[in-house]
């Protein structure tokens, strides 16, 4: 199942909240597959994303990379990353598999460093224990451990720390099943 229509992602609030715009297309291997590149309107020079087009127009994989300076350590986490990493796995995990990754969002969101403060409004909820999946993709994200795949009906979930060209990312791919 894709994980919807390049088209649709483009209209969609992820893609203009963050003015995600298109830098570059090139063909694939032979199999209908095209990349799109695409950078946000900010911070871009710590953020890459590419999309895997079908000859459909269907994304089939989707990338997201982040530099691990720009997303912060363990004792100060920014912000502006979580949401931009929350908000590329929100709008690309298909609705049929959104329930599997609801505690994985609200964590990523609420990930802060050990000296980070935060002031809010109103009473927050107390959560349940988080599962063993959003624990460690969490882990992942805060640089704890290297790699965690998570398999859903419809796609698949993979969140790494790898090095690209000599810099420290955070790799969030989204592959439909």
């Amino acid at each position: 199942m894709p994980l919807g229509t390049l088209e649709a992602l483009g209209g969609s609030e992820f893609f203009s909240f963050f003015n995600v715009h298109e830098t570059k297309r090139h063909g694939g291997a032979g199999d209908g597959v095209r990349v799109v590149e695409c950078k946000p309107g900010g911070f871009q020079e710590y953020i890459d994303m590419s999309f895997d087009v079908n000859a459909g127009g269907d994304v089939v994989v989707a990338r997201l990379l982040l530099d691990r300076s720009w997303i912060g350590s363990g004792e100060h986490v920014n912000p502006f990353a979580n949401d931009i990493a929350k908000s590329f796995i929100d709008a690309l995990v298909p609705p049929g598999d959104h329930a599997a990754i609801e505690p994985l969002l609200r964590a990523i969101m609420d990930a802060k460093g050990t000296s980070d403060k935060r002031i809010y409004l109103h009473d927050q909820p107390r959560d349940l224990t988080p599962d063993l999946d959003t624990i460690k993709a969490l882990g992942v994200y805060l640089e704890a451990i290297p790699k965690h795949e998570i398999s859903m009906g419809h796609c698949h979930l993979r969140i790494e720390n790898i090095v690209v060209e000599g810099r420290g990312r955070l790799e969030i791919v989204v592959r439909s099943t």
